[in-house]
């Protein structure tokens, strides 16, 4: 559960991202991923800061669908722009358990890494 986009997120601040499955997002990004705010209670609602760039969102949709432990997490690094919604500036690192995801996205990565020089992988393989 979630409240709507509140306030600007703040340079250097740490948000989680996942799935935006609201109809609004959807019609502008069939493959929207949200960037929320973090809470620190259990039960709290999660509050949307904007949404990581629609050419990068195919991608991480298909990272975070493929594992239910897979996280990805973005560090700001500007303030928001509006493109398609309102995209959040941020280093983006993204953790998995299994090396094959980890392979696929670093591969991935590394083919965009020219054009993207906001995405920074970490892999956590056990």
């Amino acid at each position: 559960m979630f409240t709507s986009i509140r306030g600007p997120p703040v340079i250097d601040q740490v948000l989680e991202c996942e799935q935006d499955t609201r109809a609004e997002a959807k019609e502008h990004d069939s493959n929207a991923i949200g960037v929320y705010l973090v809470m620190k209670q259990p039960d709290a609602k999660k509050t949307l800061a904007g949404h990581v760039p629609i050419e990068l969102s195919r991608l991480l949709k298909n990272f975070l669908e493929e594992n239910d432990e897979n996280r990805l997490f973005a560090q700001v690094t500007g303030k928001r722009k509006r493109e398609v919604g309102l995209v959040v500036p941020a280093k983006f690192t993204a953790f998995t358990t299994e090396l094959r995801i980890a392979r696929i996205l670093e591969r991935e990565r590394n083919g965009r890494a020219v054009k993207y020089t906001h995405f920074e992988l970490k892999n956590i393989v056990f």
